[in-house]
């Protein structure tokens, strides 16, 4: 019987999902193929090009649209995600259309090419702080000031008072108490080339 070892390394995922005008690399995709020991067979290729993959976020960030996204593993309140965030950088995740939303979503909670934490990736329930909250007055306000152009509350969202957001693996934003934890967070800052 024969076995197969294939060995991949690339940015394909991104290039999937990534907009169109992104600069992408491949990087170094090597397939091998090994038979059982003692045929002295293998097949070896491997395919090169010379664009960068992270598109100007350094590793461990996911580029979109002109910014780097990082989903950061800790239990913290929003405000200290934030803090955290700030600290590389960047904000907590703010959205300024539906397609960036979902774009994030599958880059960074849906894929297990960029979870820090396979188990997290297998738990719909998981949630991940963003950047919106809802202030006493009930205005919502992204943590950088943004206008909040739209949200992905579920219909029939009523918040009284002061309240944080948090976006479970499905996409669906709910709102929280801003005293509770979250499991993880998504850091977004300008991508390098972009500053």
């Amino acid at each position: 019987m024969k076995r197969f070892q294939v060995f991949i390394y690339f940015c394909a995922y991104i290039l999937v999902v990534s907009s169109a005008s992104a600069k992408l690399d491949l990087g170094s995709i090597k397939k091998q193929q090994t038979y059982p020991s003692g045929t002295g067979t293998t097949i070896s290729t491997s395919v090169s090009t010379v664009e960068p993959c992270n598109v100007g976020c350094q590793n461990g960030w996911v580029p979109y649209g002109g910014n780097c996204y990082r989903k950061m593993v800790d239990v913290l309140t929003q405000e200290s995600a934030e803090q955290e965030c700030v600290e590389l950088g960047a904000h907590l995740a703010s959205f300024e259309t539906t397609d960036e939303a979902t774009s994030v979503k599958n880059l960074v909670l849906s894929s297990p090419l960029f979870s820090d934490d396979l188990l997290s990736f297998t738990s719909s329930s998981q949630e991940t702080w963003i950047g919106l909250s809802k202030t006493n007055n009930g205005a919502w306000k992204w943590v950088n000031s943004s206008d909040v152009d739209f949200t992905n509350l579920p219909d029939g969202t009523t918040v009284n008072g002061a309240s944080c957001v948090s976006m479970n693996i499905s996409g669906i934003w709910q709102p929280k108490e801003c005293t509770s934890t979250a499991s993880s967070f998504i850091c977004k800052r300008t991508a390098a080339s972009q500053i």
